[in-house]
């Protein structure tokens, strides 16, 4: 028996924001020529039309015959057509409309990522409370790790650079590449494919002045620990980000990475315990889920927040070296994840993955959608008032 036909099978013919993901998934059927559900086919999905990213771009129908994908819609409004093929069948085509359903405050401006943007900021851009930024839309077809580099050579104005989804849900931030160095922002990041916003500004309002940006991939790696936990205070938007300039990297939920724990990464010394950091955004109610893997060690997972909020995960299963941590965020804040280890002195290879979905309970902070207040400065506020946490486990 082989895969005789494709059939549309659900999520056809949708409409959604720019930057966003169709609410129904694709969903096609593949039958086989003894006309009953074909399992174990890779059904592949290739935009023909418009600007979407198709997560996964290939699937396997299951006992059903079924195989599905979730669309994310880019920065182009309009049509979008999406092709469902396996081998030696005639394909199937599925459409959406990529349209604006919130009003952005802001004109985006194309942006081809690892292009070279020299621009400036000034009072005819667009103002957030007094705050100048530009806004430069792009589109990543898969997970990318990147860097965006912002300088200037004016004196009275420091950068500051942040990266917003294409709907404007806030995902980094980086103000200073480098302790004191004011007059440039680095800002690291492991991100899902999808469409985003980078919005080059000013860490003073009313600051002017040029600039030049580049955004360019890089290797998804963690290297050293320039995000100690006792300067959580860089949360506070009324202080220079020190505590996660340099090295530091950001990620967004929908991505996997493989890393290394090293003696030279973050260090706890009651062990010592080693682990790698990174820094993620979470709003209020949302709901984070990690794995961490691996085979070289028994895996430890740790989310740090404000006002002591820390929640931690040894054992998947409880018979595993593998650990599963799911936290509900107590406040919208920037979080620290550690991937470390459970036992004392120990370093070797890990998986990570951070799921798509995030359990959202609570509105996501935007940069000015409808029902979402502005922000005072283009970073999140912090809201610390978040209740007591709860006792950290004991290794």
């Amino acid at each position: 028996m082989a895969p005789g036909q494709v059939v549309i099978a659900a999520g056809d013919s949708q409409s959604a924001s720019l930057g966003t993901a169709l609410a129904t998934p694709l969903k096609v059927k593949v039958i086989g020529t003894n006309n009953r559900p074909f399992p174990g086919a890779a059904v592949t999905w290739t935009v023909t039309q418009g600007v979407a990213v198709a997560q996964p771009p290939v699937s396997v129908s299951d006992a059903a015959g079924e195989a599905t994908t979730t669309l994310v819609l880019g920065l182009e409004t309009g049509p979008v057509r999406i092709t469902a093929s396996v081998g030696g069948v005639v394909p199937v085509v599925l459409s959406a409309t990529a349209t604006v359903v919130y009003s952005f405050p802001c004109q985006i401006q194309p942006f081809a990522f690892g292009s070279i943007v020299t621009g400036a900021i000034d009072a005819g851009d667009c103002n957030i409370n007094g705050y100048y930024l530009d806004v430069l839309g792009f589109t990543l077809p898969s997970q990318q790790s990147l860097s965006i580099s912002m300088v200037t050579s004016a004196s009275t104005m420091d950068p500051w650079v942040g990266l917003y989804r294409a709907d404007g849900n806030f995902q980094a931030m980086n103000d200073d590449s480098s302790l004191a160095v004011v007059h440039s922002s680095m800002l690291n990041a492991i991100v899902a494919g999808g469409g985003y916003l980078i919005t080059p500004g000013t860490f003073g309002a009313g600051q002017t002045g040029d600039y030049t940006l580049i955004a360019y991939g890089r290797p998804a790696v963690l290297v050293g620990c320039d995000t100690p936990i006792p300067n959580l205070g860089f949360m506070d938007p009324g202080r220079h980000l020190v505590a996660v300039d340099r090295s530091a990297v950001w990620v967004t939920r929908g991505v996997s990475f493989s890393e290394t724990v090293t003696t030279g990464d973050c260090v706890d010394a009651s062990g010592p315990f080693y682990s790698d950091r990174v820094v993620i955004y979470l709003d209020s109610g949302s709901v984070l889920k990690v794995r961490e893997a691996s085979t070289d060690f028994d895996a430890y997972l740790t989310l740090f927040g404000p006002n002591n909020f820390r929640a931690e995960n040894d054992d998947s299963s409880g018979t595993t070296t593998n650990a599963y941590l799911v936290a509900e965020a107590p406040v919208s804040a920037v979080y620290f994840l550690d991937f470390g280890t459970r036992d004392t002195a120990t370093t070797g290879n890990y998986m990570v993955s951070i799921p798509a979905a995030s359990g959202l309970t609570a509105q996501a902070t935007q940069l000015g959608a409808p029902a979402h207040a502005l922000v005072a400065h283009p970073q999140p506020r912090l809201h610390d008032t978040s209740p007591p946490p709860s006792q950290p486990m004991a290794r």
